[in-house]
């Protein structure tokens, strides 16, 4: 199936890159997303995998898990737009550090802030809202 999936088509069906992206997650342990599975069961009901036991008509688990894709896809696409807005909100902050609420000042952001602005250094300083701010 991986095969399949890394060569862009499985059975009768084309893969477009996003989808070969979203089929697996590589954790400790292999796991497959419903679009993942839509491709196990069209590889499964075309006869294109070795079997030790005959094939079944229905697989209601399998099925199920494949009717979430669309749930699947919304909660990937709004990860993405959060990530984004993360990464939007550190372009603006590193563009205009006074713009920095209290609550996004972390040691982490000011790193950031300072590493961006003054480069890899041994340690620097800035004020954000008259607060001074170091780097060591």
């Amino acid at each position: 199936m991986r095969k399949a999936v890394l060569d862009g088509r499985a059975g009768r069906e084309r893969l477009d890159p996003d989808d070969r992206d979203l089929a697996f997650y590589d954790a400790p342990v292999a796991l497959v997303s419903p679009i993942g599975a839509r491709l196990l069961l069209g590889l499964y009901r075309d006869g294109r995998l070795k079997l030790k036991k005959p094939a079944t008509a229905k697989l209601p688990t399998l099925e199920a898990y494949v009717a979430t894709e669309a749930a699947f896809r919304a909660e990937v696409a709004r990860i993405l737009a959060a990530e984004a807005a993360k990464e939007a909100r550190l372009a603006a902050i590193i563009a205009d550090p006074a713009s920095a609420r209290p609550e996004e000042l972390t040691p982490a952001l000011v790193a950031k802030v300072i590493t961006a602005r003054l480069g890899r250094g041994p340690t620097a300083a800035w004020k954000s809202r008259g607060s001074p701010a170091t780097k060591a």
